[in-house]
């Protein structure tokens, strides 16, 4: 009789701790398996954007998604595939402002040499940064050649070459008229009076007088030449003493 009572006293131990090792085990295999689907949600988002994971956790993944040729955007991954909220935010944010970014980038590459197109950057659904060739404009054509004028027209100023910051200065104007470019011609006009006005020591094109051209057109003169501002409309029809310049 002792003996069966010790069996039936130690049967439910066993059964505890049989249940406890089932328990365990199951825990385990349960964790292991929410990460792996964790992982998966993750890969089939990232293969949604057209990405590829480079990292990934239960907590947290990460995939690279093309932005623009070249570039690579990084979106972060919640663990169960969805995109991160702040993240999310951040790079919205930043899509956003980068338009205007890669305008003013254009506008200074256009000071140097021709642009035709640029990466034009936009939003796109379920949440992404995508970049797309965009060919310039019309507009946006007369704004990146005025751009290399101007900055011709600050150079020759610079040094001292107010003919050559005028001649500039016009092909803006002539371009677009703008507050930027009238102002530019002014301060070559006043540059070049300074040079060419009596006085000046210069030792470029003198001051002429109209009576030497008369009856003649600029394209039988052949060769720009300096008046009195406003002495001579045939062949200065601005007024700004400078004669047959462009014809």
């Amino acid at each position: 009789m002792s003996a069966r009572s010790d069996e039936r006293r130690r049967l439910p131990v066993v059964i505890g701790a049989l249940v406890l090792v089932l328990v365990a085990l199951a825990a385990v295999i349960l964790t292991r398996g929410g990460d792996g689907d964790g992982v998966a949600r993750q890969a089939a988002t990232c293969d949604r954007l057209g990405g590829k994971i480079t990292g990934s956790s239960d907590a947290r993944g990460y995939c690279d998604v093309p932005r623009a040729p070249g570039t690579v955007e990084t979106v972060v991954l919640r663990g169960d595939g969805g995109l991160d909220v702040g993240d999310l935010r951040r790079r919205r944010a930043a899509c956003a402002a980068d338009p205007d970014r890669v305008r003013r980038t254009a506008l200074v590459r256009a000071r140097t040499r021709t642009v035709d197109s640029y990466v034009a950057l936009s939003w796109r659904a379920p949440g992404v940064c995508r970049g797309r060739e965009t060919r310039v404009t019309g507009a946006e054509r007369v704004r990146f050649r005025q751009a290399r004028l101007l900055d011709r027209a600050r150079v020759a100023l610079t040094a001292g070459r107010a003919d050559d910051a005028l001649a500039d200065a016009r092909a803006a104007d002539d371009l677009a008229s703008t507050t930027a470019t009238r102002a530019s011609v002014s301060r070559a006009r006043r540059a070049v009076r300074r040079t060419s006005g009596p006085g000046s020591g210069s030792s470029g094109t003198q001051l002429v007088s109209p009576a030497e051209y008369l009856g003649l057109s600029c394209a039988e003169i052949g060769h720009a030449f300096r008046v009195a501002p406003g002495a001579d409309p045939p062949h200065d029809p601005d007024g700004d003493g400078q004669a047959c310049v462009g014809q």
